[in-house]
């Protein structure tokens, strides 16, 4: 195996600091996880999926990963949005 070079190291850091952080993502006031879109509609999680399935579809719903801290760790959730205003 070749050595590493001082450029290969410095390219994995810079890729573990923009990949591996533990900060949050702003999430927009009209974005909602399918959980938070299940309490709303006060609808199952997985009936609420389906719809949302749906809705992406059919151009009426958007969907965005945003980071999201969930106790200690920091995963990338999905979120939703309607875009046809009612």
């Amino acid at each position: 195996m070749p050595p590493k070079s001082a450029n290969t190291d410095s390219w994995a850091e810079a890729f573990r600091l923009a990949i591996c952080t533990k900060e949050t993502d702003p999430v927009p006031d009209d974005f909602f996880t399918a959980a938070q879109w299940a309490n709303k509609l006060d609808l199952s999680l997985s009936h609420t999926r389906r719809l949302l399935l749906e809705g992406m579809k059919t151009g009426k719903m958007e969907r965005k990963n945003f980071r999201a801290a969930f106790g200690k760790i920091v995963r990338r959730e999905p979120h939703y949005r309607l875009l046809v205003k009612t």
